[in-house]
């Protein structure tokens, strides 16, 4: 009588590997998409601190190197659906960058309450030139779609 149950037990064993094995590799594939879509973002940041080392340039590396994933990414448009779901995860978890500052404040706030003025300035003006230029962008927008559709 027990071996009537086992008989049956081993109906979909072979139907049950495949879906796990599918299952398994579709994930192993999409986190190997994942890895290599953040390796390219990684190269280009190394790129850009490698430009600006042996070409003395005073801009911050990463922004070269996000200059020349731009130029890229406007040549090879193909690309920029590779790194659109790794680009999409960082800027939903973009607040967790911003944990070491804080942490880095809390203990230098002798330092910080001394270039307070500055800090400050720094942020109002910066606040402002961002306001004043999306209010450009955003008044000139419109306008360029609607002349493209026209």
């Amino acid at each position: 009588m027990a071996t009537d149950g086992f008989k049956y037990a081993r109906l979909g064993y072979g139907q049950l590997y495949r879906l796990c094995r599918a299952r398994s590799s579709a994930i192993f594939t999409q986190g190997l998409k994942l890895s290599a879509a953040l390796a390219v973002l990684v190269l280009f940041q190394w790129l850009g601190s490698l430009l600006c080392q042996y070409l003395w340039l005073d801009l911050p590396a990463p922004l070269v190197g996000m200059l020349l994933l731009l130029a890229l990414l406007t040549l090879c448009p193909t690309l920029l659906v590779f790194l659109d779901r790794v680009s999409n995860l960082l800027i939903q978890h973009l607040s967790l960058m911003f944990i070491p500052p804080s942490v880095g404040a809390f203990f230098l706030s002798g330092a910080i309450y001394q270039q307070f003025p500055s800090l400050l300035a720094s942020i109002v003006f910066s606040t402002m030139a961002t306001i004043l230029f999306m209010a450009v962008l955003i008044r000139f927008l419109p306008n360029a779609t609607q002349d493209k559709s026209q």
